[in-house]
This record gives C-alpha cells, structure tokens and sequence, in this order.
C-alpha cells in the first residue's frame, strides 16, 4: 500500500516537472522571435506539440477534482490563449486550423459508428419525440428571448420590428445548434452505457441533420424577406436543402465504402488510414458545399451497419482521440475572447439562461410524450447544454450571408458559446452520473456532490 502511495507521487511529481518544463519552453517561444520569423509553420506545429503535452499532464494532475477533462482542456486553452498568457496568438490558432478539420472528421466518424439500426430503432419513439420538441421550444424561446433585447443592442436600435425579427430567428437558429463533439468526449472519457447514454448520444446527432435543415429554411426564408426583387419558390428551396443534405450523405456512403475496403482487405495501420479518410471528408464537403459533419456520419453509419467492420472503425477512431481530444480543445479553448465576453457578458447570460431554460422545458417534454424511462424525464436536458463547431461553422455562414449584422450576431454567439462550452460538460457527466451510467467510479469528493 505504501509502495502505491509512494508510486503515485513520484508520478504526480513527473507530472508537475512536465507542465513547469512545457510551460518554461512556451515561455521562452513567446518571447523569441527566431523561429516565429524564420518559419511560422514550424513555430505553430511546435506550439501544438506542446500544447498537447501541457493538456494531457494538466488534465491528469486535476483528475482528482473529477471534471471532465474536456473542459481542463478548455480552460488549459484559455489559460494558454492570445488574451491571458499569449502563447498561442490569433496567428497561430489559425495556422492549427487542420486540428479542427480532423478532430471534426473522426468525431462525426464515431458519432456514425456509434449510431446503430437496431438501438435506433428501440428508441425511435423517444428519440424524435425529445429531439422534435427541444427544438421546437428552444427555437421559440431564443427567437422571443432575442427579440426583448434589440432595444439594447446597437446593430437593433434603429432596425424595423420585421428586420428584427428575422434577425431573431437567425439567432434562434444558431441557438438551437448542439455539440456531438463534447457529447461524445463525455461518454467516451466516462466509458459511460445505458438507456440515458443512447438517448443522448442518439439524439443529440439526429438533432444535428434537423438543426441543418432549420438553418437552411430559416436563412432561405429570410434571403427571400430582405431581397425584394426575389419571389418565392418552393422548387428552388427543395432542391438547395436537397442538395446539401443528400448529397452530404452520398459522399459519406462513399468515404465509408473506401474505409470498409482498406480494413477488411489491407488492415495495415487502420488508425492512419481513418485519419486521412477524416480528411478527405472535410475536404469534400468542404469542395462541394456539404455538411462536414453529416458526410462523417453517414460515413460511419454506413459502415456500422452495412459491412461487418463498424466496431473496428469504433475501436481505430477511438485509439486515436487520445491524442486529438486535448489539442482540439485546448485550441477551442483558445479561441474564447475573454475581453468579448466580458463587454457582453449580460447579453450572453441572459440568451444562455433562456437557450438552457428552452432546453430544460423541451427535452422534458419530448421525454414525457414519449413515455421515455424517469432517468431520461430527469436528466436528459442535461446532455444538450454544450455549444461548439457546429454552432461555429453556422454563425461563420451567418457573417457571410448577411454581412450588415451578421458579425455581430457572430460574436454575441461566441460568448454564449464560451459559457455552455464551460458548463456543458458538467452537466453532461454530472446526469450520466445520476442515472448510474458512468463506468469509471466518480469518488465523494468530487467537487460535483
């Protein structure tokens, strides 16, 4: 016992050393300016070196508070960000983009594979019942939330009540968005399985094709209302969401073919190979205008349940994630503008406490429409609290579209996102934990009971 006890400080210890040793190192990076001038590529990889050395050891030495480690990485991130210590600044965030491009990629790769016809099935019922009725309440209570603060916000003050009100329903679009990303991390990290888990997971991904096809009816709707040379038609519309949607889920058939075809005939470093097809899946949709996320999953859907290789595509992503999960969200972290969320922190809490409320009222009553199981009636809210690419990626589109606002919605969204993105994951493990679900043990002290 005492052998133990002394082997787990000396690791602690280690650890201690590594992040001290990291932290010096991104010290000394900060304040020179040889390799930022000569190669700034090479400074950024260098940086994301260390930064995944600097998460992972944090995240291990604050195990014992029990947070989930997605938002140690978070914070890690912020901490490290251009607007606290500086180490990675805006620059070099951006030349770290390719993280983001797989980490999406793998994700929406497990969220498919993870996404079994059989389960869907059994949970049909539960899962469109909460999924239907947690939009709808949260599109109804961000739209009217939205629409009693214009007086106070500049970009609103002097607009139209009608321009207002489409602008609301952007917002309330953006709003709606989830993250399969922290939903899956949470489950994985806590190696968490039961109906309250399946639920979640199943809903929270099926949420993000209907939030898809929201985002595209209410920015076509509004188009439409803002442009008074345009008229209306339905044909044009059916085939612009046709088209995203399924196509995106042709080109996911497609790269998840190719996956099948590598592991079941060649097998040789499978995990590689998933990596690159993570890729080549953002790269198609980025080419061709589809949903990065939804050619994931209809790649990983397609393998899970057409071939007999769906669990080892699960078994070769998650190998991976190890190593991507703290980088991506320390860099998600990073990205957090701090002095933007205090100059709009009442507007941001205001429209969080409305998004939660929204969710909170439409999940419980998807739930009980549905008859589903008490501990997905109590605690189920709790998984869709969480805000991150998806949300981003809209809110970019939003910026493009509707140049005259759409910055600004852009950055209120950021903050909002800041805060669910904080508290999201406890939520999320704080509920898996209530319904008995988490496999790995959640001690007394953990600062959560």
């Amino acid at each position: 016992m005492q052998d133990l006890s002394n082997e787990k400080t000396v690791q602690m210890v280690k650890r201690v050393a590594s992040v001290v040793v990291t932290v010096v190192i991104m010290i000394a990076l900060r304040y020179s300016t040889l390799i930022t001038e000569s190669d700034p590529a090479v400074f950024s990889v260098t940086l994301l070196g260390l930064m995944l050395v600097l998460s992972f050891n944090i995240g291990k030495l604050l195990s014992r508070l029990n947070l989930p480690t997605l938002t140690i990485y978070l914070i890690t991130g912020i901490l490290c960000g251009p607007f606290v210590l500086g180490f990675l600044s805006s620059a070099t965030i951006d030349n770290l983009k390719f993280i983001d491009t797989l980490a999406l990629g793998l994700i929406a790769f497990i969220a498919g594979g993870e996404l079994r016809v059989k389960e869907l099935l059994r949970l049909k019922k539960v899962l469109v019942s909460i999924s239907l009725m947690e939009t709808l309440v949260v599109f109804i209570f961000c739209a009217v939330g939205f629409i009693t603060i214009t007086p106070l916000l500049p970009f609103t003050q002097s607009q139209t009540f009608f321009l207002n009100s489409l602008i609301a329903l952007i917002m309330a679009a953006l709003l709606v968005a989830n993250s399969p990303a922290v939903t899956i991390g949470i489950i994985g990290e806590y190696k968490s399985n039961g109906v309250l888990t399946e639920t979640i997971l199943g809903s929270v991904i099926f949420k993000d094709i209907i939030v898809i096809v929201l985002f595209a009816t209410v920015t076509t709707f509004v188009m439409i209302s803002l442009d008074s040379t345009a008229e209306w038609s339905m044909m044009v519309f059916i085939k612009t969401i046709g088209y995203e949607i399924g196509m995106s889920i042709v080109a996911g058939l497609g790269v998840g073919f190719l996956v099948y075809l590598y592991i079941r005939f060649i097998g040789e470093q499978p995990v590689l190979f998933v990596i690159g097809a993570a890729f080549m899946s953002y790269e198609i949709a980025r080419q061709f205008h589809l949903e990065v996320l939804l050619v994931g999953v209809s790649a990983g859907f397609a393998v899970q349940n057409f071939t007999k290789q769906g669990e080892a595509l699960v078994e070769h992503v998650e190998e991976s994630l190890p190593i991507v999960y703290p980088i991506f969200f320390a860099i998600a972290g990073a990205k957090i503008n701090l002095p933007l969320m205090l100059e709009l922190w009442y507007l941001a809490l205001f429209l969080t406490v409305i998004r939660v409320l929204g969710i909170y009222v439409g999940v419980r009553k998807g739930a009980r429409l549905a008859s589903a199981p008490e501990s997905v009636q109590k605690y189920a809210w709790m998984g869709f609290v969480s805000q991150a690419g998806v949300a981003l990626g809209l809110a970019t589109i939003v910026n493009n579209k509707f140049p005259e606002w759409g910055g600004y919605l852009q950055t209120i969204l950021l903050s909002v996102i800041g805060i669910n993105q904080l508290v999201g994951p406890i939520l999320l493990q704080r509920a898996l934990d209530k319904a008995g679900e988490i496999s790995k043990p959640i001690p007394q002290s953990s600062i959560l009971n």
